[in-house]
């Protein structure tokens, strides 16, 4: 872990992220996301637009770590204002994504960028901090409470009016295909899947 070097991405560089985002949306599916997932072609130019709003804020941040020149991991954070329901400091923060190469897991990384984060806020004064996390993926759950964090609040998911769903049926016409796994199937050539 010592070869890891971990700094902040200049918003210019974003399209560095891709192959890990789609990383991450590959062990979404592997965990059984109850919200199906957006094909991988149609996920990366949606999320870097949201990127590139976000870091429009001057305080939001964009963490990477990288072995050497290889980019192995990121994080990004936004930062809002004050919630008007929930006590929070006068500005929050929201971790959006955190990213790692599916070898790079369980390594410790995460927490690497996790308290590289803390840092970063710690600087902005910032002192809270929300996750978003799928409701199958017990292994992230795990990892965030093992440093603190708590639910605290549950997005649900449905139609109005009780009508078929249409993240259902848009995955009925464009499945999840992986664009980095064998055969666009997760977990298709790894001997622990």
């Amino acid at each position: 872990m010592n070869d890891i070097t971990i700094e902040r991405l200049p918003a210019e560089r974003l399209d560095e992220l891709e192959p890990l985002w789609h990383a991450m949306l590959d062990q979404v599916v592997l965990e059984d996301s109850v919200v199906p997932i957006r094909p991988a072609a149609e996920s990366w130019p949606l999320r870097r637009a949201v990127y590139v709003e976000l870091l429009q804020r001057p305080e939001a941040f964009a963490l990477v770590a990288r072995r050497g020149e290889d980019l192995i991991g990121y994080a990004m954070v936004k930062i809002e204002d004050a919630d008007a329901v929930w006590y929070t400091g006068s500005l929050q923060a929201n971790l959006e994504s955190l990213a790692l190469l599916p070898d790079e897991r369980g390594k410790g990384l995460g927490t690497r960028l996790l308290d590289a984060v803390d840092e970063e806020l710690a600087k902005l004064r910032v002192t809270d901090l929300t996750i978003g996390v799928d409701v199958n993926n017990t292994g992230a759950k795990r990892f965030y409470e093992r440093r603190g964090f708590k639910g605290g609040f549950l997005l649900m998911y449905g139609r109005p009016g009780g009508g078929p769903w249409t993240a259902v049926e848009r995955e009925r016409e464009a499945p999840y295909r992986s664009m980095w796994l064998p055969d666009g199937v997760p977990g298709a050539d790894d001997p622990q899947g």
